[in-house]
Order: C-alpha cells, then structure tokens, then sequence
C-alpha cells in the first residue's frame, strides 16, 4: 500500500484533527502550579486552601501529573476535616474523575457513591449536573452507554436552570455516547442544542464535530459544508486553531474526493498557521501528508 493510501485510510478511520501537548504550554502550567503553591501556603482561610487545591490538582491533572490525585486528595481531607458540604461533593468527584482515567473504577465508584449520599442530604442543582456528568464517564468506561444516556438525559431535562457552561459538559458527555452508539438523529439533535448556547468558541467546535460524523459515515460531499461553517465561525471571532483544524479537514474531505491540488492548497495554509502556533508535530504530519501526495503522482522534485 502506497503511502498515500494510508493516509486516505487513517482519514477514513480515525477523528479527523489530533490534539498535540504543546512544550511552551507545559512549561508556563508548570509556573502557575508554583505560584498557586505559593499562594496555598500564604492563605489564612480553609475555603480559600481548598480552592486552591482543587485548582492546583486540575493543572497538575492537565500536565499528566500523579501529584493531581494527590492534591485532590488533600483537598477531600481539608473539606471532611472541616465539614465543608460543597466543597466535599466538589473533591469527590474530582478524585472520581482522574480515578476513572487511571481505570481505577472501582475506588472512583465508591467516591460516586458518597456523593450521592451527600446529594441526598442537600442537593443543589450545578452539584447534581456535575455529578450526572461525572457519573456518566463512569457508565462510559464501564460500556454501558445506554446508562450513561439515561443518567445525562435526566440530568439535562430537570436541570435546564444550570449556567451554558455546565450545559455545554453534559452535552459533550452526551453526544460522545450516541456517536459510540451510531445514533446519529441523536448526536445531530444535541449538536444543535449545543448550538443555542452563550459560548463563542462553541459554534467552531460543534460544525467541525458535525462535519467529522458525516466524515466517519463516509458521507464526504455532507461533512464538507460543516467543515466550512467550521472555519467560517473561526475566522469570525479569530480562532486560529480552530482555523488550522477546520482548513485540514477541508484538505481532507479534497483528498479523499481526489482534488489533489486543492487538498495541497489547503494543507499549505494549514500548514502556515501550525507553524504560527507553534504546533511543531502538526506541521510535520502535514509535510509529510503533502510530500506523500506528490510522491504518489511521481512529482519527486517537489516532495523534497
């Protein structure tokens, strides 16, 4: 198989963006987890040590550290010790969440457990959608998506009060267990209500998850409007990831529709905005793409 088939088949297989860790966004975590260490120590106020905790653990969650369990940990000490209802509820379910991405699923259960038992006592409406989110993920890892539907269902018809933000998590849980379903009526349905909500970045994400559902349907000459509204909504609010991701996929959708030219002019202005975020990895897998399409119509010279 020729180089170039391959990465029409990996088109076909897979998403069609990659998320990369950037070193400069690593680095610049790492400084704010010192501050905010520096801060916890400084603090006279247990709410305020709390707080900082559970932010402290949700960077180091993000940089892929073991000291995010920790943290939350420590954060679920200071709240029982303490008897911090809300703040309990907030620290178990942070510790349920980086537990289920451990696949420890049976300690992150038991911190779902008690938090239902706390919610029984004195529910609240942003804590039961956190939950239901959370409690979701767990149904999900455990292959039970009908589950996870009823539980996000529910959550979303009695709480429809919740701020866009919190709305928006739910739904993104949602959708992702209709499309492991392939009930696509269903993630079209909750795309559009992702639609309706106050988030200016929303618009970008949702048309490209749209395009992607029509791509993964092989539905090509359908996912290519989606994409385009994609970079549309972009370049409105100057997103210039969204940008990057939403002209790939375009190049794609040419690619597979056998428009090399026009797939190579897409992948180019990919290509310039990677390069002017930094997206080194990015970069190089769409030089690799376009050297791969002029090898495969023996314009050797220009592959170099």
């Amino acid at each position: 198989m020729s180089l170039i088939k391959k990465i029409m088949s990996a088109i076909r297989t897979y998403p069609f963006f990659l998320v990369f860790w950037l070193l400069s966004l690593q680095v610049g975590l790492a400084q704010t987890l010192e501050g905010l260490q520096k801060e916890f120590e400084a603090a006279s106020e247990v709410t305020q040590k709390i707080a900082l905790l559970q932010h402290m653990s949700q960077l180091a969650h993000a940089q892929q550290s073991d000291q995010a369990l920790a943290y939350a940990q420590e954060a679920l000490d200071w709240s029982t010790r303490y008897h911090l209802h809300p703040s309990t509820i907030q620290a178990r379910l942070q510790l349920a969440s980086i537990l289920l991405e451990q696949k420890a699923h049976d300690e992150a259960e038991a911190h779902l457990k008690a938090t239902r038992q706390l919610l029984d006592e004195q529910t609240s409406s942003v804590a039961e959608v956190q939950y239901a989110i959370t409690l979701g993920k767990f149904h999900t890892k455990k292959r039970n998506p009908q589950k996870t539907i009823e539980v996000l269902q529910s959550s979303y018809r009695n709480h429809s009060e919740v701020a866009d933000s919190l709305k928006r998590a739910l739904l993104v849980v949602l959708t992702k267990a209709y499309q492991r379903q392939r009930d696509w009526d269903m993630v079209e349905k909750y795309l559009k209500e992702r639609l309706k909500l106050k988030a200016s970045l929303d618009s970008v994400v949702v048309y490209n998850k749209w395009g992607t559902i029509y791509a993964q349907q092989q539905l090509y000459n359908q996912a290519l409007p989606y994409y385009e509204k994609s970079l549309a909504s972009a370049t409105q609010i100057n997103d210039s990831k969204g940008k990057s991701r939403a002209i790939l996929n375009i190049g794609n959708i040419h690619l597979i529709n056998g428009k090399w030219e026009l797939a190579i002019t897409y992948y180019q202005r990919s290509a310039t905005l990677k390069e002017q975020l930094g997206d080194e990895r990015g970069l190089a897998t769409l030089h690799n793409n376009i050297a791969a399409i002029y090898k495969d119509q023996k314009r050797y010279k220009e592959s170099i």
